[in-house]
Formats: structure tokens, C-alpha cells, sequence
């Protein structure tokens, strides 16, 4: 969940938000990756992207949400260095321009340069939009904007649960299946309500594991309702 986290960390950055709205962020966000990293767990081979991706969302979400950083860089003081709305994103794409850089020099490098190139894409991507807005609130509405963009990111995600539990209940080696199935009746008392809200949304019919990967929901997305908001996702 790459870019929930990476939207979350600019979120966290931006001015003018108080600190118990941020944290409120923070404890949402950080109880939907419970359950999408189930989702991605299900779904990831060894050595497929996801795992990767994966790797670097639980690197960088680890400093987000303890420390409010994002490789080492508190968030809090790139508006406190941005000072403007605008002048806080050109701090974020720099930073991450940076930090790209300075990844790519690492052999090891390969997850945080992900965690760089996803910063820098929808950081920059959002700058443009703002700077293109012609909204005289687009300073207050920003936040609540990326809030809905999480909680669709999450919300699709989610809508795998039902699949997870299904295969939890197969699991093929004996000795693990009883452990399995408690563990998906578990899951399921968890997320009674939230399947409960999903039935009553109308959701995409994905053949195999394209429900896996958001750019499926990006492109689903564009062609129902193609807000420019959706350029944002794309790692």
C-alpha cells in the first residue's frame, strides 16, 4: 500500500492542519493496512512486485506514523520549511528527488528508491494540480481531498477480504488448515461490518488477481468518472 502511505506523509506535511487531525489520520490508516496487508499478502509471490512495493510501504510507514518522518525527514518541519502550501509539496518533491539519488547509489537501494520514486511522482503530481486549481479554498480542501483518495485506496483494497478468508479456509497442508480457518473465522467476525458496507457499493468485476493491483482500479476509475485526481495513484 505504497501510496496510501506516501499520500498519508504528505498529508502529515501539510500547513495549517492541527496535530489531533493529523494523529486521527494516522490511527485510520494505520488500522486499514491491518487488513491490506493481508490483502497483499495473499496475493504476493516470492519475488513479485507486490512484495517489494510492500516492503517499502512497512519501511517508510514505520517512521511515519512513530516519528512523523519519512526517511529521516520530519514531515512537520517541511511546512515549517515550505511555509506556503505550495512552497510544503516543492519541499517534498525535493526531498525525494534527492533521496532517489542518493538510493540509486546503493546496490541494496531497491525498496527505498521505489519509496523515493512514489513521493516524487505523487507529490509532483499534486503540486501541478494545486497550482492549476482555480478553488479559493484549495488550501483547506486539500487535506480532506487526499483523506478520500486514502480511504478509496483503502476501500478497494478491501474489497479483497472476502477472497483472503475463502483461501485461508483452503490452505492445502493439513497441519496449518485447522490454524487457518480459526484465523479466517477470526478475520471474518473482524470485518463483518466493513463487507457488510462493501455489498451495499458497487464494485468491478475483476477476473484473477487484477483486483490485486491498483492501477486496475486507476484505470476502472478513469473510464467510470475520470476526475484528474486520479493521476496521483500511479505507483
Amino acid at each position: 500500500m505504497l501510496p496510501v502511505v506516501t499520500l498519508t506523509s504528505i498529508a502529515v506535511a501539510l500547513p495549517s492542519i492541527e496535530n489531533h487531525t493529523v494523529d486521527q489520520l494516522l490511527s485510520s490508516v494505520s488500522e486499514g493496512l491491518l487488513y491490506t496487508s493481508l490483502v497483499e499478502e495473499s496475493f504476493s509471490y516470492k519475488g513479485d512486485d507486490l512484495l517489494n512495493l510492500k516492503f517499502a510501504a512497512n519501511v517508510v510507514w514505520a517512521g511515519v506514523e512513530l516519528n512523523r518522518k519519512w526517511w529521516n525527514k520530519d514531515l512537520r518541519k517541511c511546512l515549517l520549511k515550505g511555509r506556503t502550501m505550495d512552497g510544503t509539496l516543492q519541499t517534498l518533491v525535493d526531498i525525494a528527488d534527492k533521496a532517489t539519488i542518493e538510493f540509486q547509489r546503493n546496490v541494496t537501494g531497491g525498496p527505498k528508491v521505489l519509496a523515493a520514486n512514489s513521493m516524487i511522482t505523487i507529490s509532483q503530481t499534486i503540486l501541478n494540480d494545486y497550482k492549476r486549481s482555480t478553488d479559493p479554498h484549495v488550501d483547506g480542501h486539500l487535506f480532506e481531498k487526499l483523506s478520500i483518495m486514502i480511504v478509496d485506496i483503502l476501500g478497494a483494497c478491501i474489497t479483497n477480504l472476502l477472497r483472503v478468508i475463502i483461501q485461508k479456509c483452503y490452505c492445502s497442508a493439513m497441519e496449518e488448515r485447522d490454524k487457518s480457518v480459526r484465523r479466517a473465522a477470526h478475520l471474518l467476525g473482524e470485518t463483518e461490518e466493513i463487507l457488510a458496507i462493501l455489498k451495499h457499493h458497487e464494485l468491478p468485476s475483476f477476473s484473477g488477481d487484477r483486483a490485486a493491483y491498483i492501477d486496475e482500479w486507476r484505470s476502472y476509475m478513469m473510464q467510470k468518472d475520470p476526475p484528474c485526481s486520479c493521476s496521483f495513484i500511479k505507483q
